[in-house]
């Protein structure tokens, strides 16, 4: 199975991106826009691994989750990898809740680096980079001239909208030739406030 562990958004949260995403299309060319149902905030990817193999570590995973108070989260400002200057992937920032998505990636991250047998393809290579908490809204489109004026990243994008996280889920990817679709497996609960 295709797996990550992610923040999934709730409908209106979806639906204030989607009205920045709009913004966006007005003043720029060359970007795939993700759909709205299929927006999600990674926590990490896990790529293929097999059931059995995520059965040994719901148990840590629960207990990740129960360490972080559920909390708001809140996102304003525009970002872009692998830079602004050359931009393959959109995305949009938090603007509160970045601190508790930081700790809650962090203890994920040591479960999985501290399971020698874990055995999936992402974790094979080794990845140096700092988590960032981010939404990825637009990928560039592949043999497309890309429009996207530098001023746009120092706009604001404010959602005006707090999405209550109080969970993570296991998702499942299958990819099919129309696009992805994402199924929730499993969720975690984070501690109550």
């Amino acid at each position: 199975m295709r797996a990550f562990l992610a923040v999934n958004l709730d409908e209106k949260m979806r639906e204030k991106v989607a009205e920045v995403q709009e913004k966006l299309k007005k003043r720029t060319s060359g970007i795939r826009w993700v759909k709205p149902e299929l927006l999600h905030l990674t926590l990490k990817f896990l790529g293929d691994i097999r059931a059995e193999e995520l059965k040994a570590f719901e148990q840590h995973l629960e207990k990740a989750a129960r360490e972080v108070a559920a909390f708001h989260l809140t996102f304003n400002r525009l970002g872009a990898f692998p830079g602004l200057r050359n931009p393959r992937v959109i995305w949009i920032g938090t603007q509160t809740g970045t601190a508790q998505l930081v700790l809650l990636a962090s203890k994920i991250e040591n479960i999985f680096k501290s399971t020698a047998n874990f055995q999936s393809a992402s974790n094979k290579v080794k990845d140096t980079t700092p988590f960032v908490p981010h939404l990825t809204i637009g990928r560039r489109q592949k043999n497309s001239d890309l429009l996207f004026p530098m001023e746009i990243f120092r706009e604001s994008f404010d959602c005006k909208y707090a999405l209550h996280v109080d969970r993570f889920f296991l998702m499942q990817s299958t990819l099919y030739s129309s696009g992805p679709v994402y199924t929730p497996v499993k969720e975690f609960l984070l501690d109550s406030f």
